[in-house]
Parts: C-alpha cells; structure tokens; sequence
C-alpha cells in the first residue's frame, strides 16, 4: 500500500472501507430476516464477511487501532460525531477505537466462517466470487501480519509479533 497524498489518501482509505463495512453489516442484518436456504444464505453471508475481514485487515495494518463496527446502526445517534464535552463520548462501538488484536480476532473469526460457508470453486457464471481457498489465503496472510513486526503504542518502536502464528 503506497500513500502518496498523505491526507486525501487516509481519508479515502478510511472513508471507502467502513462504508463498506457498513453495507456489509446491513446486508448482514437483513439476511438473519430473511427465509431462504440455509446453505444460500451462509455463502451470501460468507461472501460479505469476506469483504469485511478484507476492509478490516486493510485498516488495521494502516491505522492500527480502529472502531470495530459488527453491526449496522439502528439510529442515526450511533454514528453522527458525539458532544465531545461529555465523558464516554468516544464510547459506542462506532467510535471507540479498540486494541489491534481484537480487530485480528475479529478478521480470523469473518475468515474461518468463510472458509465453512463458501465453496471451494464457481461455475463461470459466479467467477469471481469469493472461494474457500480464498478465506484460507487471506487468513494465512492475516497469521503473518500478526507475526511480523508491528508499531508498538506504547514506545513508537517496532516490535516483534507472535510468531507462534507462523505455524
């Protein structure tokens, strides 16, 4: 990922991301309403949590900690910018920043559902779809990221990740 206008690039890497984090979680919410085939709407779901751990690993090696948004709003309140003078303003999951492991876990929790409900290949007509094989990828590359060196908050250094994830 290469940033070269520093403050339209974040913004849009931002922006464009939790947007479709956003559709995500709404399709989400209305698939568990829906009556259909179970197994249709678990690869449906599959292939939108699939965009979502992809949106969520994109951020978290960019930002690092980041609101972890799991559902669609239900009021316009949840997401509109708080009264900043009131403690706990930053509180609600749509603007509490929370630590980077728990952005991971989240993205391997969308990635090992994924690798359940998808199948493993598409006929033409659905080429392009995400697969199995794909969850399994990128859960592969989410181990490694996690492994690798990662920013340390707390001294502005680089530090050694868990590399037990290697395996």
């Amino acid at each position: 990922l290469v940033i070269n206008n520093a403050t339209a690039d974040l913004w849009t890497i931002w922006s464009q991301h939790y947007l479709a984090i956003g559709k995500v979680n709404v399709v989400l919410d209305q698939l568990e309403k829906t009556e259909m085939n179970e197994t249709v709407k678990a690869r449906y779901a599959g292939e939108v949590r699939f965009i979502r751990a992809f949106s969520y690993f994109n951020l978290v090696r960019v930002f690092g900690h980041l609101p972890l948004v799991k559902t669609a709003p239900t009021s316009l309140d949840q997401v509109i910018l708080p009264d900043t003078t009131k403690a706990g303003a930053f509180d609600g999951e749509y603007l509490k920043q929370v630590d980077r492991e728990q952005i991971y876990d989240f993205i391997i929790e969308d990635l090992k559902f994924c690798e359940q409900s998808l199948p493993a290949t598409y006929d033409a007509k659905n080429a392009g779809c995400a697969t199995s094989g794909a969850a399994k990828g990128m859960l592969a590359r989410v181990y490694m990221a996690q492994a690798g060196f990662n920013y340390d908050y707390n001294n502005g250094g680089l530090k050694q990740g868990d590399q037990a994830k290697y395996m």
